[in-house]
């Protein structure tokens, strides 16, 4: 076979030949086809690019880039025509977005785009959330409503193992004092959401105080976890402790008032003979590493109910 190359010493030498192109069949003008530096025609298709029969490719492609996400960007596209149809991967677990091009879609110029696969004939968003530091979950509505599916964040506590109760019962003579008091984690940075319910069969008087003094200690209560799962121990850094005194002069022996700072003080529930109880939903957020004293004391004689719950949260930052 013979050899048909020339060397060639000048851009005289090379005796070029000019190709000319139409950008538009039916144009009347043709303008000429420039080679890059390496002799090629300057069309550039890279980074793992589908092409599918139907594409009318006149012009420059510079990128069209399938990247981690499965997102497609076309970057300064010369594309003038039909795309068939590009499909590109299905919706990944971990919430990353696949881009869809259907059938008929025309691409003039430049296109970034990024969606979603439909998922029932039309074009559907999908959110995802953080369900931990690693791994993301699709987030629903409910079926009926088409609302989404929410819980409020105590309830989220519970479910984080977060959040503790203790329940309890005295009865009481008429003066009698019941204290229960706790002391909050010495951490600086665990916080204490605390609520709390109140019942009685009869007429009954609390104060909430901050920053008491224990003087002798009292009996300590357990602590429930309200998620009872014994494979998970997760216990709190509260310490709860009740006392019975007989007046309030003898209880503030044991816990003393004195120099503490009132919060709540002779709140009375239930009236007469009459039962009643007394809530607080909105809690109260407690200072670290101090003391708090709830004390009921027996306007008339009979039982009173306490219910402490709350959880312990460090602040997000």
């Amino acid at each position: 076979m013979s050899d048909d190359s020339k060397v060639v010493y000048s851009a005289i030498d090379a005796a070029p030949v000019i190709l000319y192109a139409k950008r538009d069949p039916t144009s009347e003008k043709a303008y000429p086809v420039i080679a890059n530096a390496g002799g090629e025609l300057n069309v550039a298709v890279t980074n793992s690019t589908v092409l599918v029969d139907g594409y009318d490719l006149i012009g420059t492609v510079n990128t069209i880039t399938i990247n981690t996400v499965s997102v497609l960007n076309v970057a300064g596209s010369g594309i003038i025509g039909t795309v068939a149809t590009i499909a590109l991967g299905t919706t990944t677990v971990d919430g990353t977005l696949n881009a869809l091009l259907n059938a008929g879609t025309n691409l003039i110029g430049s296109v970034s785009c990024t969606s979603m696969p439909s998922l029932t004939g039309n074009m559907s968003t999908l959110c995802y959330g953080a369900a931990s530091d690693s791994a993301n979950r699709l987030i629903r509505v409910d079926m009926t409503t088409h609302t989404l599916q929410t819980i409020d964040y105590v309830h989220h506590e519970i479910h984080n193992y977060s959040h503790f109760f203790i329940d309890v019962c005295d009865v009481l003579s008429i003066n009698n004092a019941v204290d229960v008091v706790m002391r909050t984690p010495t951490s600086g940075v665990l916080m204490i959401h605390l609520a709390y319910e109140l019942s009685c069969d009869a007429n009954k008087a609390y104060w909430l105080y901050e920053n008491c003094t224990t003087l002798t200690a009292g009996t300590a209560l357990a602590r429930r976890n309200s998620k009872r799962n014994a494979s998970i121990a997760n216990t709190s850094g509260t310490l709860v402790q009740i006392i019975t005194n007989t007046s309030e002069a003898i209880a503030n022996t044991y816990t003393s008032t004195s120099g503490a700072t009132k919060l709540i003080g002779n709140f009375y529930f239930g009236s007469g003979r009459s039962g009643g109880s007394h809530e607080r939903n909105n809690e109260i957020i407690c200072n670290t590493n101090s003391t708090y004293l709830l004390r009921v004391v027996g306007i008339v004689a009979g039982f009173v109910g306490i219910s402490l719950h709350w959880y312990e949260h460090i602040d997000k930052t």
